[in-house]
């Protein structure tokens, strides 16, 4: 992809009078930036592309010169103004050219199998919920442990430590994704298997965890979730960790780079990036704390993350998905990461 055509693909979205309405923003020196800026950080994505390596993890491993596309929501439980059947159709006619969607959790509404079947049966979810191109975190709302083994036997990757589904490892290109578990494993058995698997990874390489309930306390109405994920947020520091995704807050935010404890840290965090706008309900406004980067105004409605890895730059939006507000993109962003680990250009 040229820098012109990842240009193009952060323009896409809302036209008004012929012009696209969008917001260029880095994280450089903390500030916004111009376009022109944004166009120098692509042009050094093209002096060397990063080669992700098979690392013999759980789930499909796809060919890793290819870029990588993925798609992020969740909390999709409730179908609350069919937001969820919008956001799918806009998936599957609107936007199509992703890889694969990672689910945040809370896809039922109680986890027994009656309202698994009522979720897998809003319009167009069982056509994405299938092995190899759907992935979800486990959530307080699908916490029955019979069903959800049940429906996600064969779709979602299993861990050679307890042989399940609730916590595991995707390899996508050269982005790692780790799925960890607080719901069904303690999180010291989930953090020994963490460390395990990213003892194998290329420091060059992406790093993602995911699970459902946002770290901090203070960055939505969600209490503090450090108690079970604070040795996870560590082990990813010290692999290069890049980006934690989360649900359970029914908003979408981004944060700047963050240390495991919360501290803003530019050149050495991790970006968390919390997207719980499926449809169980909609919020007021998170206050702004000095960790948000961004999180609209307004109260939330749908939208859809979308991430484009194209070897070691990062190209975020997100979308509106509602009917009629033409996919109106709210945040964009770009990211380029060291060779060597950790990131450039914020």
């Amino acid at each position: 992809m040229s820098v012109v055509s990842r240009v193009a693909w952060l323009r896409q979205g809302n036209k008004k009078n012929g012009g696209t309405v969008m917001k260029f923003e880095s994280l450089l020196f903390g500030k916004k930036i111009g376009l022109a800026v944004c166009i120098c950080l692509l042009a050094m994505a093209l002096q060397s592309r990063v080669t992700g390596k098979d690392a013999g993890v759980e789930g499909q491993v796809v060919d890793s010169g290819k870029d990588v596309a993925i798609v992020l929501w969740g909390d999709s439980r409730e179908n609350v103004g069919n937001a969820t059947v919008n956001t799918l159709k806009v998936l599957q006619e609107d936007i199509r050219d992703w890889d694969i969607m990672i689910h945040t959790g809370d896809f039922t509404s109680n986890g027994s199998a009656k309202t698994w079947e009522k979720s897998l049966d809003f319009q167009g979810m069982r056509d994405v919920f299938v092995q190899g191109r759907f992935f979800m975190c486990t959530s307080n709302h699908d916490k029955v442990r019979r069903t959800y083994d049940k429906y996600t036997q064969g779709v979602l990757p299993v861990n050679e430590v307890d042989n399940t589904t609730h916590f595991y490892h995707h390899q996508q290109g050269n982005v790692h994704i780790f799925f960890c578990d607080a719901q069904f494993t303690k999180p010291a058995v989930v953090n020994t298997w963490l460390e395990a698997e990213l003892k194998a990874i290329p420091p060059e390489d992406w790093i993602i965890g995911v699970w459902h309930a946002p770290c901090y306390g203070d960055v939505t109405y969600k209490p503090s979730y450090l108690k079970a994920c604070q040795a996870w947020l560590d082990t990813l520091h010290k692999y290069g960790g890049d980006l934690v995704f989360h649900g359970d807050a029914h908003t979408y935010l981004r944060t700047y780079p963050l240390l495991p404890d919360g501290v803003q840290d530019l050149e050495n965090g991790m970006v968390h990036i919390i997207n719980g706008t499926g449809g169980a309900s909609f919020t007021r406004p998170p206050k702004k704390v000095e960790k948000t980067a961004f999180t609209p105004d307004t109260k939330s409605f749908p939208t859809v993350t979308m991430l484009r890895f194209q070897g070691s730059t990062l190209m975020l939006k997100t979308i509106d998905t509602r009917p009629g507000k033409d996919l109106a993109v709210i945040d964009a962003w770009i990211w380029q990461k060291h060779p060597k680990g950790g990131q450039v250009g914020k």
